[in-house]
């Protein structure tokens, strides 16, 4: 406990109120084989979230701080279980809880975050993690970008979180982490298919990750995305839950053929690393461009005579 908290007066004081706490019974099977700690974790889970029984949401009794920690402090020492959804998961309680409240005011908030802290960190669960990059904000703990960078190197990580991965950068980072960026620039997956309007047609427009990580990279560097010739879907609005989205910037796609909008996304690209190399300091080289297999480029379609 104290290897995490460091042993000041706030931890000896908090780990006596664990101790001295209903969470005992908990804390008593650290040491023993795993899954005996982590059945003793997940039944305290079902304790402290009363929703999980049915009760209704405006019957809800939060679960304390001190509870929280206890939970939080025990799933550190096993590998993350795994992410669930609703009630179910494992960062419901941290939403849901005092613990928020508490790491503002309560006299012992310094080892409490530290506790927390160290419960982010040992987060592998993919929902889990994008879950957390989030909640990191919201709880005011400096490891929104470290979650983030995470889920970036994460193999199974879709390219929708890759992409929420690349906002969150953008947003609670600095320029030192612009690097953290560059491996997606030339990610071609999908990270936003939905219905737009343009020239009052409904129309699919297609997001792929390179785009968000372009818009992000220059949002970081305190740049306007539409200089690269990109489009935002919020144009007067300011809003940083709008602004650092996923689906705000894009290329926009008017009567342009596949090709085209390689192209334009190529080039696009090539400007930035342009403007990166020549400004941050160890921002990694352009990597060639990849050669189109043989049949893989589509002839335009004719034009009419």
């Amino acid at each position: 406990f104290f290897a995490i908290t460091g042993r000041t007066d706030q931890a000896r004081q908090l780990y006596r109120d664990l101790i001295l706490s209903p969470n005992r019974d908990m804390l008593a099977t650290l040491g023993q084989a795993e899954e005996v700690v982590a059945a003793a974790a997940a039944n305290r889970r079902v304790q402290l979230n009363p929703r999980a029984g049915g009760v209704s949401s405006g019957a809800i009794k939060q679960a304390s701080a001190l509870d929280v920690i206890a939970l939080l402090f025990v799933e550190a020492t096993i590998p993350d279980q795994g992410g669930g959804v609703g009630i179910n998961a494992p960062t419901y309680l941290l939403q849901t809880s005092q613990l928020r409240t508490a790491l503002d005011t309560d006299p012992r908030k310094d080892a409490m975050a530290a506790v927390t802290i160290k419960w982010f960190e040992t987060r592998t669960d993919a929902r889990n993690v994008a879950a957390c990059m989030t909640l990191a904000t919201t709880l005011k703990l400096p490891v929104a970008v470290p979650m983030a960078k995470k889920m970036l190197e994460s193999p199974n990580a879709t390219p929708q979180q890759k992409a929420q991965a690349a906002c969150k950068v953008a947003q609670a980072g600095t320029a030192a982490d612009l690097p953290l960026l560059a491996p997606l620039l030339q990610e071609e997956g999908v990270a936003y298919n939905g219905a737009v309007i343009i020239n009052g047609q409904r129309q699919n427009q297609v997001i792929q990750l390179r785009d968000v990580a372009l818009a992000m990279s220059m949002l970081l560097a305190k740049k306007d995305p539409t200089d690269a010739g990109m489009k935002s879907r919020y144009p007067n609005n300011p809003a940083d839950t709008l602004k650092y989205s996923y689906y705000n910037f894009h290329f926009e796609d008017v009567d342009g053929t596949a090709e085209k909008m390689d192209a334009v996304r190529t080039a696009a690209v090539a400007k930035w690393y342009e403007w990166a190399e020549a400004n941050v300091k160890g921002y990694p080289k352009a990597p060639p461009l990849k050669a189109k297999a043989d049949g893989e480029k589509k002839a335009d379609p004719p034009k009419d005579k």
